[in-house]
Parts: structure tokens; sequence; C-alpha cells
């Protein structure tokens, strides 16, 4: 089975634990060999544009104010002719998420109640926002107690310049800045260790929404949709695959 292409998200398996619908979420093709772990998070660079897939560099240049330049490097040239790219209606369509991710500190947890820990939502082209004033919610479980907490981001209405919400990678990267969340109350040998998951879901955005900017706004809206397969493959900042975490009262 083929783990790349130009078919939309919805053309394969999306439900439980499917390690290799998980790697083949985005249709993003593979750039480097070197593990699971190094294409992954590879992925999170490889977007889908006029020209095809492209591996997208955004470097700040230096001593130049809030000046970047993109570096693309074509992965699979390829254009389906008509006047159409493989980014349009008929083909990869709207945007889909192909990976969610969490940076985790030296001891493989989350502090409890840690200010700057991020949420890292990768879709398969760029993405912007349609308008301001965005608030995106995303739904954070306690595996364990069965509590939820709700991540959330705003778009500032500013300078076109983000909030609690910026975008990273290939351009094609939410990175939401996470609610505070709780270990375990229960004292243990594990300094009260709590497993947290993002469960499939649909994000909550109010406002205008996500976008291609490759593409018009009307016709390229974000599908904003976890899949199962997306859910239960979330990764570590290397790309490993982890499937939930864990928030620890002592660090």
């Amino acid at each position: 089975m083929a783990l790349w292409g130009f078919n939309r998200e919805n053309t394969q398996v999306n439900s439980g634990a499917n390690t290799v619908a998980g790697k083949k979420a985005g249709y993003q093709p593979p750039f480097v060999a070197g593990g699971k772990a190094a294409e992954t998070a590879e992925k999170r660079n490889i977007i889908a544009t006029k020209n095809g897939w492209v591996r997208r560099e955004v470097r700040v240049m230096t001593g130049v104010e809030n000046a970047t330049r993109i570096i693309d490097q074509e992965i699979v040239a390829g254009n389906p002719g008509g006047g159409l790219n493989y980014t349009s209606n008929t083909h990869l369509g709207r945007p889909d998420i192909a990976q969610i991710y969490v940076r985790l500190n030296a001891n493989g947890f989350i502090s409890a109640n840690s200010s700057g820990a991020n949420l890292y939502i990768v879709f398969n082209t760029p993405i912007a926002f349609a308008g301001s004033g965005n608030t995106i919610s995303v739904t954070v479980s306690n595996t364990a107690a069965g509590n939820n907490a709700v991540v959330r981001g705003r778009k500032a209405a500013t300078s076109g310049q983000m909030g609690f919400t910026s975008v990273t990678n290939a351009n094609n990267t939410l990175v939401i800045l996470m609610t505070k969340l709780q270990g375990s109350l229960a004292p243990d040998a594990n300094n009260s260790l709590a497993t947290y998951k993002f469960p499939a879901q649909t994000i909550s955005i109010t406002g205008n929404p996500l976008y291609n900017p490759d593409q018009s706004a009307v016709h390229s809206t974000a599908n904003l949709v976890i899949t199962g397969a997306v859910s239960n493959n979330l990764c570590d900042g290397s790309g490993n695959r982890i499937g939930s975490f864990q928030v620890r009262r002592n660090g």
C-alpha cells in the first residue's frame, strides 16, 4: 500500500491505533531515511503546492528585521493538467491534519502547571487565517480520571500576528500554547503522573476559518478533523510515536 499520494484524507482508514494510517495521514511522501521517527518529523516540512509535494524551509534573514526567506525543494513534481493542480478541489482539496505532536522535557514528561508547553497541529498544505478574532479550541483528555481540558489558541486582530497561536515549520503548523495541566492528585512513587491524550475530534474555531493561502479562501477552508489515526499516533518533538503524554507534578 502506497504511503503517499495526491488523494483526499477521507480515502483512507482513519480509525483506531493504525500506525500505517498514522504514517499515511496527510499523504505527504517521505523525504529522509533514518527510521520512522526521522521520517515522521520530516513530514512537518512537506507540503502540497501547485508544483506538487515540496519540502519547504522558512529561514529568518540575519540582520534584516521581520524578514524571512522561503526555500522550496521539489520532492514529487506533479500537475494533473487541465488548468488545475493537485491542491485543487478535485484532488487533495482542503488542507488536512497530518500529524499532532508535543515537545516533552528532558525527563520525558510535561511539568504540571507548565506555562510553556505547546500543541503542534501539522497540516499538509500552508495555512493562514482568513480574518481576525479567531479562537481555536482543542480537547485534551485525562485518560485515567476522564477529565477534559480545553486547549485554546487565538489570532490577534492586529498586523496579522498571532496572539496565543503562531504558525511554524513550512507555514503549515499551528502552535497553540496549552492550558496548564494537572498531575495526578494521588501521591505515588512516580511523582503523581497523569496521562493525557488528544482524542479524535473536530477542532472548534470561531470567526473566519483557516485556509490554504495558495488557494481561494472560499474553496480551501481547512479540514479541522483530528482522525483516530492521527490521535493515536501523537508524536513527540523527535517524531517518536507516543500516543499519549504524561504530566508530572514534580517535573
